[in-house]
């Protein structure tokens, strides 16, 4: 199981420094110079340090009548502190994606869905090649973890045969969550619809779907034109692997890549995509 985890660091530091310029009391002279500015300090955690201040070092008043009264020159501005080192950050489902960083081998599984119908469908195809899953204890295991929205997404793994493309699940579908990786386990035995053939099947896969509120544009705010449309959820789920019991192919570790588990563009919403990490 890999653990998705979230690191914020940020400090902040600022230095500032004043020098004073040197007082001359000799009437025949110029007032002494301005002190030099403070150097910012460079801050932590991504946040700039603040510059010097500039100095303006007078000089006394008491001035000869052939010169104007001395006044110190300004001291040179401040170096503005550069800027420091952002802190990090974990998995971030908001803009979409997920930190690489924490989740090494695995496919985000992206689907939008626009009413409690709509689910997204994913899975890898064996075709014509078709697998045997016929035998007592066959079992497929997807391990997956939730990751937006965290509550109300739901998965349901299933299989589809080549023999009349049934359709085999064994429900009820499980909510998911960001908590962590979970095994959701299809065994081939429990499917208890007759015309499914387990000794010829065609692809196995998942169904996401979302259980929550989702507001028509009916039931917006009137006069809000960015509800003028149905409202949408975007889901997104990470599976770590999918493993076999009991049938005679490779797990899939996604380890390089894909390895074939794609988009189902035969069923569901077609607003999905698989991206690798």
């Amino acid at each position: 199981m890999r653990v998705l985890a979230t690191f914020v660091t940020l400090t902040l530091t600022a230095g500032l420094f004043v020098a004073c310029g040197d007082d001359d009391t000799n009437a025949d002279t110029w007032g002494g110079l301005g002190g030099t500015g403070g150097v910012g300090v460079a801050g932590a955690g991504g946040v700039a340090g603040t510059g010097g201040l500039n100095n303006a070092g007078g000089g006394a008043s008491g001035c000869s009548s052939s010169v104007s009264q001395g006044c110190g020159l300004a001291g040179n501005a401040g170096t503005g502190g550069a800027a420091g080192t952002d802190g990090g950050a974990g998995p971030d489902a908001g803009d979409g994606d997920l930190d690489p960083s924490s989740c090494t081998g695995c496919l985000e599984l992206r689907t939008v869905v626009a009413s409690n119908a709509d689910q997204g469908a994913f899975q890898i195809i064996y075709g014509s090649s078709t697998l045997d899953m016929s035998a007592a204890g066959a079992t497929v295991t997807f391990r997956v973890s939730g990751l937006a929205p965290e509550q109300d997404v739901t998965i349901l793994p299933y299989a589809t045969d080549n023999s009349g493309f049934s359709f085999g699940a064994v429900g009820p579908a499980v909510e998911v969550g960001p908590e962590g990786f979970a095994d959701l386990e299809l065994e081939l035995e429990a499917i208890s619809d007759p015309d499914f053939d387990a000794a010829n099947v065609y692809a196995v896969g998942i169904l996401v779907a979302y259980t929550g509120p989702i507001e028509s544009g009916a039931d917006a705010d009137a006069g809000d034109a960015a509800d003028a449309g149905p409202a949408t959820e975007t889901l997104i789920v990470a599976l770590d692997s999918v493993t076999f019991a009991g049938i005679d192919t490779d797990d899939l570790e996604f380890t390089s890549g894909a390895e074939s588990f794609g988009i189902n563009f035969s069923y569901g919403v077609q607003t999905t995509s698989v991206i690798h990490h």
